[in-house]
């Protein structure tokens, strides 16, 4: 005879929760994936909508079981879900700043969050890899966001740009230091953004490199 105890199985919150970080990495991946669909397919604006709620809630999952965390999570993201789907729509440059600066914070917010996550993590697992994997790629997004906002509020401070995909493109080359050169920033301002999104690009693979060793060495 057994000793009684039954095993439960996990629900579907407990499975979604211990595999949050692979959600949060599928939907910011379908982000990126409908960038050059909004503005080479036509679709426009339309189609970032909903991937970009889905980061946002699945972002908001992650931060369940920090409260402060989750309040904040929660006071940022639900005004930037409602300007990406209302605000952005209105024939003004100023609901489209508003737009980006709800989303810059929250995806701020949401790299901080899943950084401490991602190196307080005693044990590694497979969905701590995929954590620091959309930590790179959420950075590479803020900084896009960051990139438009400032383009937006002084026209011409990076040369070449013509959608939101380029935004993306010049992000991401900077953040892996490729650049290629066909975008550049043309003002202090964008200067100095490049600049530490390139270093925080190489740190940001320094330490995590090192945290994989040093939990190996354990």
């Amino acid at each position: 005879m057994g000793d009684g105890k039954t095993t439960t199985p996990p629900t579907a919150h407990e499975i979604l929760y211990e595999n949050r970080f692979l959600v949060f990495l599928l939907s910011i991946i379908l982000l990126l994936l409908a960038f050059p669909l909004a503005d080479q397919a036509g679709y426009g604006e339309s189609v970032l909508k909903l991937p970009f709620t889905l980061v946002i809630f699945s972002g908001i999952h992650a931060m369940q079981r920090n409260r402060v965390i989750l309040v904040l999570g929660i006071i940022i993201g639900i005004p930037a879900i409602l300007a990406r789907w209302i605000v952005s729509d209105l024939p003004f440059d100023s609901s489209e700043l508003s737009v980006l600066i709800f989303s810059i914070l929250f995806f701020s917010l949401l790299c901080l969050f899943i950084l401490s996550s991602v190196l307080g993590e005693k044990r590694i697992t497979r969905d701590t890899i995929f954590g620091a994997i959309g930590i790179y790629l959420c950075l590479g997004i803020t900084w896009a966001l960051s990139y438009q906002f400032v383009d937006m509020l002084i026209p011409g401070a990076l040369s070449n740009v013509q959608n939101a995909t380029a935004y993306v493109y010049f992000s991401f080359i900077t953040l892996a230091t490729l650049g290629y050169g066909d975008i550049t920033p043309l003002i202090p301002v964008t200067e100095s953004m490049a600049m530490f999104e390139a270093v925080i690009g190489q740190l940001y693979i320094a330490v995590l490199i090192a945290r994989l060793v040093s939990s190996l060495t354990r």
